[in-house]
């Protein structure tokens, strides 16, 4: 467990945050005020959302730039601290901000889903809960900034891959549309389609 991190979250997650010394001091609001913003804003304030603000709302991920966070968390941080939203889907509401520009934003049941805003701007039903879309936001930086890389694999290879190397599914971080495996050094995600690509791609470290 992270000693200085009391979240409900995986903890294969908490190890990575543990590991960068995340925290939560970063912007975060109560109840009231995070829906008198969202309301500002013209985004409804979804119960879903205004819990997962209580959970994790203001926790900081930093990688290289100790200065700039690789993820910022929370609907309160992703509207009143920059970088500032500025997407024009209501009904889908950003809860996570990665520095790769990629948006994490739950809906009015509390799903999650993810869009690359960058190279194509359409969200994908990623997960169930805010609990899990804030795992699978976690693992992807730790994919990108793992120590030894990875290597991209087209079509739905992770099964094949995990069984081979014998890692397990990630059940807390696998949804609709993206799959996990780990063990305590490797990663393995798969994606229907997403991040610039229209069809399945998987990703594992080396």
């Amino acid at each position: 467990m992270c000693p200085k991190l009391d979240l409900d979250l995986p903890a294969i997650a908490l190890a990575h945050l543990s590991s960068r010394g995340a925290a939560r001091t970063g912007p975060h609001a109560d109840a009231e005020a995070t829906a008198t913003l969202l309301a500002g804003c013209g985004y409804p304030a979804y119960p879903a959302l205004l819990a997962f603000e209580t959970a994790y709302g203001g926790l900081q991920l930093f990688e290289s730039d100790p200065t700039a966070a690789a993820l910022v968390v929370g609907p309160y941080a992703c509207f009143k601290a920059p970088p500032k939203y500025t997407g024009h889907q209501r009904d889908i509401v950003p809860v996570i901000f990665a520095s790769n520009d990629v948006y994490y934003a739950l809906d009015a049941e509390g799903r999650g889903f993810t869009s690359a805003a960058m190279v194509e701007g359409v969200w994908r039903p990623s997960a169930h809960d805010g609990r899990s879309l804030l795992t699978q936001a976690i693992l992807w930086r730790a994919l990108e900034t793992h120590p030894t890389s990875f290597n991209f694999h087209d079509g739905l290879q992770g099964a094949a891959i995990a069984k081979e190397r014998g890692l397990t599914l990630i059940a807390e971080a696998t949804g609709e549309t993206e799959r996990w495996w780990a063990d305590e050094k490797r990663l393995i995600v798969e994606i229907d389609r997403g991040n610039g690509y229209e069809g399945p791609m998987t990703y594992a470290t080396k």
